[in-house]
């Protein structure tokens, strides 16, 4: 069940709301993850809670907004370090990857250790992110 199920049930329940209000709060809270990631936040939420090294995730939020150009730089720099060489950032998911890690304060190896659909996602975002500044 979603947060939004839950709000749903939990509203009826305790307060006998019609099923049009319900609505508003579901559009409500819809238009604040819309405002989060026009602020440049993401909240990924975990279908069934993600374990890493001993952790439970049930949601990352990355906060790309916070980066700096010098957080791009040493990403590059840690790249090149490595061998690995960047032509498009944007393309990159290594390079999402450690922006993201930046961006949450959870290491890249766990990031790396999800699902290739949660993985997946959370990249989808950065990219989004990045061109979005007009990168």
């Amino acid at each position: 069940m979603n947060d939004f199920e839950n709000i749903e049930t939990d509203i009826e329940t305790r307060y006998a709301v019609e099923p049009v209000q319900v609505e508003v709060i579901e559009e409500k809270a819809a238009k604040k993850v819309d405002s989060l990631k026009e602020n440049g936040i993401y909240i990924h939420e975990f279908k069934t809670p993600f374990k890493c090294e001993e952790k439970i995730y049930d949601k990352i939020i990355f906060d790309f907004a916070r980066l700096t150009g010098k957080d791009m730089l040493s990403i590059e720099t840690e790249m090149n370090n490595k061998g690995e060489f960047v032509v498009f950032t944007e393309f990159s998911r290594s390079y999402l990857c450690n922006m993201c890690a930046r961006a949450s304060k959870v290491g890249a190896d766990v990031l790396e250790a999800m699902s290739i659909r949660d993985f997946n996602k959370i990249m989808g975002e950065a990219r989004n992110f990045l061109l979005g500044t007009g990168y």
